[in-house]
Protein backbone atom coordinates (compact mmCIF):
# COMPACT_ATOMS: atom_id res chain seq x y z
CA UNK A 1 0.00 0.00 0.00
CA UNK A 2 1.43 3.22 -0.47
CA UNK A 3 0.23 6.87 0.15
CA UNK A 4 1.79 9.65 -2.19
CA UNK A 5 1.70 13.25 -1.28
CA UNK A 6 2.41 15.54 -3.83
CA UNK A 7 3.54 19.79 -3.25
CA UNK A 8 4.07 18.92 0.09
CA UNK A 9 6.76 21.50 0.72
CA UNK A 10 7.48 22.72 -2.83
CA UNK A 11 6.10 22.46 -6.22
CA UNK A 12 6.85 19.42 -7.48
CA UNK A 13 7.54 17.51 -4.58
CA UNK A 14 6.41 14.31 -3.54
CA UNK A 15 6.61 12.25 -0.39
CA UNK A 16 5.78 8.22 -0.87
CA UNK A 17 5.45 6.21 2.29
CA UNK A 18 5.33 2.45 1.43
CA UNK A 19 3.03 0.17 3.59
CA UNK A 20 3.21 -3.90 4.00
CA UNK A 21 0.00 -5.60 2.59
CA UNK A 22 -1.71 -5.08 6.02
CA UNK A 23 -1.07 -1.43 5.99
CA UNK A 24 0.58 -1.82 10.08
CA UNK A 25 3.99 -1.39 9.05
CA UNK A 26 6.58 1.14 7.41
CA UNK A 27 8.76 -0.52 4.73
CA UNK A 28 9.74 2.40 3.10
CA UNK A 29 9.81 6.52 2.40
CA UNK A 30 10.23 7.98 -1.25
CA UNK A 31 11.47 12.07 -1.03
CA UNK A 32 11.73 14.02 -4.62
CA UNK A 33 12.46 17.17 -3.93
CA UNK A 34 15.29 19.79 -5.21
CA UNK A 35 17.30 22.97 -3.75
CA UNK A 36 16.70 25.77 -5.40
CA UNK A 37 15.18 25.10 -8.82
CA UNK A 38 13.45 22.54 -10.39
CA UNK A 39 16.56 20.79 -12.46
CA UNK A 40 18.50 20.05 -9.23
CA UNK A 41 16.42 17.39 -8.01
CA UNK A 42 17.31 15.34 -4.80
CA UNK A 43 15.68 11.85 -4.08
CA UNK A 44 16.21 10.07 -0.76
CA UNK A 45 14.71 6.92 -0.04
CA UNK A 46 14.93 5.26 3.12
CA UNK A 47 14.18 1.15 3.29
CA UNK A 48 12.98 -0.56 7.09
CA UNK A 49 13.90 -3.73 8.03
CA UNK A 50 11.95 -5.75 10.27
CA UNK A 51 13.05 -7.51 13.96
CA UNK A 52 11.81 -10.11 15.75
CA UNK A 53 9.97 -7.85 18.02
CA UNK A 54 7.95 -6.41 15.54
CA UNK A 55 9.92 -2.92 15.94
CA UNK A 56 11.36 -1.68 12.24
CA UNK A 57 14.58 0.46 12.32
CA UNK A 58 16.33 2.18 9.02
CA UNK A 59 18.02 -0.49 7.16
CA UNK A 60 19.09 1.62 4.22
CA UNK A 61 19.18 4.91 3.29
CA UNK A 62 20.04 6.21 -0.50
CA UNK A 63 20.36 10.39 -1.14
CA UNK A 64 20.71 10.92 -4.98
CA UNK A 65 21.73 14.43 -5.87
CA UNK A 66 21.25 14.06 -9.66
CA UNK A 67 22.78 17.11 -11.67
CA UNK A 68 25.69 16.84 -9.12
CA UNK A 69 26.26 12.93 -9.41
CA UNK A 70 26.66 12.33 -6.56
CA UNK A 71 25.00 9.53 -4.31
CA UNK A 72 25.22 8.60 -0.98
CA UNK A 73 24.23 5.52 0.21
CA UNK A 74 24.09 4.34 3.90
CA UNK A 75 23.61 0.07 5.32
CA UNK A 76 22.53 -0.28 9.12
CA UNK A 77 22.52 -3.77 10.52
CA UNK A 78 23.22 -5.68 13.39
CA UNK A 79 20.59 -4.32 15.88
CA UNK A 80 20.60 -5.67 19.11
CA UNK A 81 18.61 -4.97 22.42
CA UNK A 82 20.41 -2.94 25.00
Amino acid sequence: MKLVIHSYSKPGDSVTLNFDDNGKQLQGISIVSHRHNPPDVLNLMVTFGRLPDRTNPVATTTLDGVSKQLTVNTSNSDYRAL
